[in-house]
């Protein structure tokens, strides 16, 4: 009587693949990189006074120690056009 070798058929595919496979039957989300942590709130008022003064969100994001593109993506997603 033969005997059928079930990790054969898996045997080709990746751990992660299988492991994925296991959380999807579980209905679990995939696992997402958190990303870099935002700046405090403290940072965002600073960026914000230093725009109510008048310079543009490049110089505020600067001085206030966070990257241009930072400070751009804030003041778009606060309704403004950088």
């Amino acid at each position: 009587m033969a005997t059928k070798d079930w990790t054969a058929k898996t045997s080709d595919v990746p751990e992660g693949a299988r492991r994925q496979w296991r959380a999807d039957r579980a209905l679990r989300p995939p696992m997402r990189s958190p990303g870099r942590p935002e700046p405090s709130r403290a940072v965002q008022r600073q960026f914000w006074r230093l725009i109510a003064t008048g310079i543009t969100s490049a110089e505020a994001a600067l001085k206030v120690g966070v990257s241009v593109p930072v400070g751009a993506r804030w003041f778009r997603h606060a309704g403004g056009m950088p």
